[in-house]
């Protein structure tokens, strides 16, 4: 167990020349941020293993790999928080998942000399197709456990019962589900029948896309799926055309 973890890279670091910089990384609430000073990832995926699409809240997980060497972190140490899914602990033990404590927000797989980042958590990521080319993946792993489509809430930095509110395991930090005030919107990963059967999953099958114009991935396999795509709220706004 590495109880001392802030005295290793990437969390002891030394700060390079601004100019250096190529990307800016946050969780959802902004208490964490650091920097990356390699343009280009050592490698990029696209993960479909169970224990990401759980971790995760979502279909799969788009990591880009840098050297733990190539970061550094201006702001929010104290508010890490770390779990390692094969020994079920919090502890700092490699490898293991990086996220905020404030708002939950996954921000990394930190590896024993890498760091897995989520491209999602970039400023430049959102605004230039430029820097989300240079950060494609070059791959799927566990391809074989893959499940379909995905999507995304929030709005008061707080971790109190206040709804419409996400819900988690505060072991794991698993996303469960957005409680609505009527509705609870749950995740089909987590679901035991949603991995093993195709007619379940035709069952909670996407009806259409919504918030369509914040989409990050921009893959023909959403453009063709045949679903409408809207602007925001499903049949309350503007209906997005596919190009």
């Amino acid at each position: 167990m590495s109880s001392n973890w802030q005295s290793h890279p990437p969390y002891s670091n030394t700060k390079k020349d601004d100019d250096l910089i190529k990307y800016h990384a946050s969780c959802y609430c902004g208490l964490i941020q650091y920097v990356i000073y390699d343009e280009f990832p050592v490698d990029s995926t696209y993960c479909h293993c169970h224990g990401c699409q759980i971790l995760q809240g979502a279909p799969y997980q788009w990591a880009c790999i840098f050297p733990k060497t190539s970061l550094y972190f201006t702001s929010g140490l104290d508010s890490l928080e770390f779990y390692n899914n094969s020994e079920n602990t919090q502890n700092h033990i490699l490898p293991c998942k990086v996220r905020c404590k404030q708002c939950s927000s996954p921000l990394a797989d930190e590896g024993r000399r890498m760091w897995l980042a989520f491209p999602q958590t970039f400023k430049e990521f959102r605004t230039s197709e430029t820097i989300r080319e240079k950060l494609k993946p070059s791959c799927h792993i566990f391809y074989g456990q893959r499940t379909i489509l995905e999507f995304y809430n929030n709005s008061e930095n707080t971790q109190n019962h206040i709804l419409p509110c996400k819900v988690r395991c505060k072991q794991c930090s698993s996303p469960l589900a957005d409680e609505g005030r009527p509705m609870w919107l749950a995740f089909p990963q987590t679901c035991k029948e949603f991995r093993t059967s195709e007619t379940i999953r035709e069952k909670l099958k996407p009806s259409c896309h919504i918030f369509y114009g914040q989409r990050t991935i921009l893959g023909n396999f959403l453009k063709d799926d045949g679903l409408p795509k809207f602007e925001a709220h499903k049949n309350k706004s503007k209906q997005i055309l596919d190009e």
